[in-house]
């Protein structure tokens, strides 16, 4: 296409050149008839007849030959034209207008041959870019959804390590108030077990110095040691030595008659015995207990008067 616009200037500019040249001789013949006879007698002076002062006609320029019929009238009209300059320039001039016209027309099919190029691949470089606009708007859309589930993913997995985390954090500091508790409890105990190691000591050495002391004495019955205050006091602890000692005697009795020691008779007849005198024993102690408070209430009202 650039190949073909640049021939179609040269020659353009050929026949441009051809028709300025000729349309200066044909308004020199019209305004002035003979200064073609005095050129061409100027010329035939100067180069002995060689030359003619004839312009170069379109053909000669273009390198086209005029078509010619078979009944000779194109002959007829070279003849005029060669015989009459006036309308040969006529000729002439009309067929160079005819094909600047021509060219004119091509240059401006040219033209609008490269415009369709130009809107042509105006219109691919816009189809390229919107088919590459929508691949690339497809490709953002799934590298966005791709990017949004991970992300989605990695917030909920840190979202649960951070739960998990904050959970052990709060568990770690009740341990640690239960551990700082436990420690000011231990603190406490040991200060108490530190007095009362001290205690212990003190107590240790008096009863260390008490059986030092004792070592010399003469030793007392052990009947002698508990010494009622009054005749009821010494039946009460009469009657209650009496009743555990039945108690004693009644689970021996069991025991020996489950080792099959005695017989069921034997062991029914004793026991039978044996709870009767418990209950009197028993009997007789509540009804001193009884005799005891009475007297002990009615001191207590003869004070108060």
């Amino acid at each position: 296409g650039a190949a073909g616009a640049g021939a179609g200037g040269r020659r353009r500019d050929q026949i441009a050149s051809a028709a300025t040249s000729m349309a200066t001789t044909f308004m020199q013949g019209v305004f002035n008839p003979h200064a073609q006879q005095q050129q061409q007698q100027q010329q035939q002076q100067n180069g002995g007849g060689g030359g003619s002062a004839t312009p170069p006609s379109y053909d000669s320029v273009t390198g086209n030959t005029p078509p010619t019929t078979g009944n000779g009238y194109g002959q007829r009209e070279d003849n005029i034209s060669s015989d009459d300059p006036d309308i040969r320039r006529a000729t002439e001039f009309s067929r160079i207008e005819a094909e600047l016209a021509e060219a004119k027309r091509r240059e401006e099919e040219a033209e609008q041959l490269r415009e369709a190029q130009r809107l042509s691949e105006a219109a691919e470089l816009e189809r390229m870019e919107r088919v590459e606009k929508e691949r690339t708007g497809e490709l953002r859309e799934k590298l966005t959804t791709r990017l949004q589930g991970r992300l989605s993913q990695f917030y909920s997995g840190a979202r649960e390590i951070i739960s998990d985390d904050l959970r052990q954090q709060t568990r770690l500091e009740r341990g640690l108030d239960d551990v700082n508790a436990e420690v000011e409890d231990l603190k406490r105990r040991k200060d108490q077990l530190e007095r009362a190691h001290v205690v212990m000591d003190a107590a240790t050495a008096d009863i260390g110095t008490f059986l030092a002391s004792m070592e010399d004495n003469v030793e007392i019955p052990v009947d002698d040691l508990c010494r009622p205050s009054c005749v009821r006091s010494r039946q009460m602890l009469d009657l209650d030595a009496r009743n555990h000692a039945i108690s004693d005697v009644l689970y021996f009795l069991d025991r020996a008659l489950v080792k099959g020691t005695i017989p069921l008779d034997v062991h029914l007849k004793t026991v039978r015995r044996l709870a009767k005198q418990q209950f009197m024993a028993r009997a007789h102690l509540i009804k001193i207990q009884q005799t005891m408070a009475h007297e002990s209430g009615d001191g207590k009202r003869s004070a108060a008067r």
